[in-house]
């Protein structure tokens, strides 16, 4: 796997029946040739154990070359590419819900694009 996002997501900590929990969750990448990914996995930083995250509904379609942050228990991911095309596409996976939602972006928009960069800053993606 290459091009992939790896994103670390915190949450919890709220009180004493609420340790904090930490994950790396990882999205998408290639895994050589026309092989694209689209599935997503998280690691529990304090167990060091990976789980397959099952997402229901539509989801984005296999990409690498994406960016993806992190607000609270949701993984927002922009753009990437697949085979033949870079896609300007931005979904947002619910990882309580485990629900992907594609949002329809409104005005100008940065369009397709692949190998960018892309951090939380406040309530934006920058």
């Amino acid at each position: 796997r290459a091009m992939h996002s790896a994103t670390v997501m915190t949450s919890g900590g709220l009180g004493p029946g609420d340790p904090p929990k930490t994950e790396l969750v990882v999205f998408g990448g290639w895994a050589g040739g026309n092989n694209f990914l689209n599935d997503t996995w998280a690691l529990d930083i304090d167990k060091l154990v990976w789980r397959v995250v099952l997402t229901r509904g539509p989801k984005p379609r296999p990409r690498a070359g994406h960016t993806a942050v992190c607000f609270g228990r949701q993984l927002v991911v922009f753009g990437g590419a697949g085979a033949a095309n870079a896609y300007g596409e931005l979904w947002v996976l619910d990882m309580d819900t485990r629900d992907w939602v594609e949002v329809r972006q409104r005005g100008d928009n940065p369009g397709p694009m692949s190998g960018h960069v892309a951090v939380a800053r406040g309530r934006h993606m920058v």
